[in-house]
């Protein structure tokens, strides 16, 4: 008989947000403090930190293919120039983006194109964070439609990432946003 380790092919933590944050709470536990800045010279944060990059390795080394989910929040972003603009971003921590972006192979944004036609963009711009490491999978392709059902949207995601998806199926691209910059 199988073990029940060998049932699970994926594994998906959602959301990345709360995983971070129950970290964080195991921590302030054990270290008996209510907040990381009552740690001298920064000593908090950095073993909430640590002990997430830790567990997150743990899970990443199970051989299992590992998801994460975040919401979205439009932060400001201000550059060297003291340019400041609006980016869409996962609502988790720095800390906890700190520690996955290096990891994650594939990260997306899902929005609705209109009340009813959800797309996957996996190419970002200045307005969103997305993007891909793979240099030979979904070549030319900002974004995935995800259709009307989930089988849709998975054969579409495959297809993508294959170099197959039609993209000259009607389906309508997303308009650029156009870049706010507001000066300080």
């Amino acid at each position: 008989m199988e073990s029940d380790r060998s049932l699970y092919k994926m594994i998906t933590v959602d959301t990345a947000d709360k995983c971070f944050k129950m970290c964080e709470s195991y921590m302030l536990q054990k270290m008996a403090i209510q907040h990381e800045s009552d740690e001298d010279f920064g000593k908090g944060w950095t073993l909430v930190k640590d002990e997430f990059a830790r567990q997150i390795d743990r899970l990443m080394k199970l051989g299992r293919g590992v998801a994460f989910t975040s919401h979205a929040v439009e932060r400001e972003i201000k550059t060297r120039k003291g340019i400041k603009y609006d980016r869409i971003m996962p609502t988790m921590s720095k800390q906890a983006r700190e520690i996955l972006e290096p990891i994650i192979d594939i990260w997306g944004y899902m929005e609705y194109e209109d009340d009813e036609s959800r797309v996957l963009r996996i190419r970002g711009d200045s307005n969103f964070a997305a993007g891909h490491r793979l240099q030979k999978h979904f070549i030319g392709i900002p974004s995935i439609p995800m259709g009307q059902t989930a089988k849709e949207a998975y054969n579409n995601f495959v297809n993508a990432f294959n170099n197959s998806l039609d993209i000259t199926e009607p389906h309508r691209t997303i308009p650029e946003k156009k870049l706010t910059i507001r000066r300080k």
